[in-house]
């Protein structure tokens, strides 16, 4: 990723998008019987370039919150609900701030009215389940923020809100993102959130990467069949209204991590597999000009060619 660029991490529920983020925070508890190889170099402002996963715990601590942030999923269970908001939002601005709680207290203040809260003072005081949904996940978004990551994980930040608060999360995201100049990976199955925002697509199944594209070339010549899949599985609000206007559905289930069919990951749910092509090896991801794809077919699926 760039500095400034949007990247969006999509995918079905299953396929391994928070993992990702989870894995570069090195959130996973030591008893998680998770195995995790390869690298995840990072180059921060003021560090020169480290592997993630080669990290000692006390270096990661550094990095974790600083440099690269994180918003979850689900704020009332990422917040401590036996303290207020205010004293979460300060011990993240103190550990890695050189801050008194005086000054980590004004910080703290100015962030929840930058982020719309009407009487942030009243805010800070509150715990958790005082505040609205809206306003927990601008208080995870104040966290994240606070001390202004290089790089912000943003895990489907809107997912448990109204539309009319998702709008207005994502607006505040993109202001402050185009305000520090901060990297977002952002993890989300709305791919018409990622029409509006990403600079880039990175497409996974079965827990590995089967496109990556810009967004606009993505949108407009897909290559690998999950992909064309999953666009045509979002409602078309324009056409519902018709009387022969059908969604397509993706047929069957992802698999499961432990137990993925040969070949392909995709194959057993893919209208345009053949076995002895598709079941035989797991296709490379191959790499072309301005373009990734993971799949076999992908020449002979395009258009004017035999299906």
């Amino acid at each position: 990723m760039r500095h400034g660029e949007i990247v969006a991490l999509v995918g079905e529920s299953g396929s391994g998008k928070s993992t990702i983020g989870t894995t570069l925070m090195r959130l996973f508890p030591p008893e998680t019987k998770v195995r995790i190889t390869g690298r995840a170099l990072f180059h921060g402002p003021d560090l020169p370039t480290c592997d993630l996963l080669e990290l000692r715990e006390r270096d990661m601590r550094r990095i974790r919150g600083n440099s690269i942030a994180m918003i979850f999923q689900e704020p009332l269970s990422s917040l401590n609900p036996i303290f207020t908001v205010g004293s979460q939002i300060v011990e993240a601005l103190r550990s890695h701030q050189s801050m008194s709680r005086k000054q980590a207290l004004a910080e703290a203040k100015e962030l929840l009215s930058l982020l719309g809260f009407p009487n942030p003072g009243k805010a800070l005081a509150s715990y958790p389940h005082q505040i609205s949904g809206g306003m927990r996940q601008r208080v995870m978004i104040a966290m994240a923020l606070s001390c202004d990551p290089s790089l912000l994980i943003a895990d489907e930040p809107t997912t448990a809100l109204d539309v009319t608060i998702q709008a207005q999360i994502m607006e505040l995201l993109l202001r402050l993102q185009r305000r520090t100049g901060m990297a977002i990976l952002f993890i989300t199955h709305d791919l018409n959130l990622v029409a509006q925002i990403a600079d880039r697509v990175v497409v996974v199944y079965a827990g590995q990467v089967v496109e990556v594209a810009r967004t606009e070339e993505i949108f407009a010549r897909p290559l690998m069949p999950y992909t064309r899949a999953l666009m045509q599985a979002v409602p078309d609000l324009g056409c519902s209204s018709l009387p022969d206007y059908r969604l397509e559905p993706i047929p069957g289930q992802a698999p499961e991590p432990v137990a993925l069919p040969a070949g392909c990951a995709f194959h057993p749910r893919c209208s345009h597999s053949v076995p002895s092509i598709c079941a035989d090896r797991p296709p490379d991801l191959e790499s072309l000009p301005h373009h990734q794809v993971r799949c076999a077919r992908w020449r002979d699926l395009q258009p004017g060619r035999a299906k």
